[in-house]
């Protein structure tokens, strides 16, 4: 994709892959079904990872020259041996999920997001993210490069950044990091 915006806001595009990949999957999946976005880049499914999406772009400070998106939905099977508890949709279906049919619903959603993104920027994004955000207002713990910092997962700043409600009740934004679930 050639989304023409900032570094800080083409990243956006993560938060708009995982809105249009939720709304794909209540689709293909049973009613009962939990669909759930994990900050900062992961689609949940009761609970359990489905997918996980990585943005790759090229440019500079003033604007993306390409971003290609990598969105990988687990639909026949899954990894066992996990940091956090997978599952695919056939199980989750209890019976196979054409492969067609997934990425039909996916890349319907996602151009229909990515028109109201580059029109409307991120802030109907952001509200549909966070309407099915995985753990917002409970504990959480975030790894980081350099430490890990457990606390209450308070909000998603206008940005795509996660606010952090650390014990002492001071917020910390975080940009990037691995997120555990109920982990405080």
């Amino acid at each position: 994709m050639r989304p023409e915006k900032p570094v800080a806001e083409a990243a956006q595009l993560s938060l708009v892959v995982a809105v249009a990949l939720a709304e794909a999957l209540i689709a293909v999946l049973p009613a009962e079904a939990e669909i759930a976005c994990k900050w900062p880049n992961d689609v949940l499914v009761n609970g359990c990872k489905v997918a996980g999406i990585l943005l790759e772009s090229q440019g500079n400070a003033d604007a993306v020259s390409w971003i290609v998106v990598g969105c990988g939905v687990n639909v026949a099977s899954n990894p066992d041996d996990t940091a956090y508890p997978a599952t695919n949709l056939d199980a989750v279906c209890g019976k196979p999920v054409a492969l067609d049919t997934v990425l039909e619903h996916y890349l319907d959603r996602l151009f229909s997001w990515r028109g109201r993104w580059m029109e409307q920027g991120v802030a109907p994004v952001r509200q549909a993210w966070v309407d099915r955000a995985a753990g917002i207002g409970g504990p959480i713990t975030v790894r980081l490069p350099d430490r890990e910092l457990t606390g209450r997962f308070y909000d998603m700043d206008a940005d795509g950044a996660l606010l952090l409600e650390l014990p002492d009740g001071q917020c910390q934004k975080i940009t990037a990091g691995d997120v555990f679930i109920g982990s405080a």
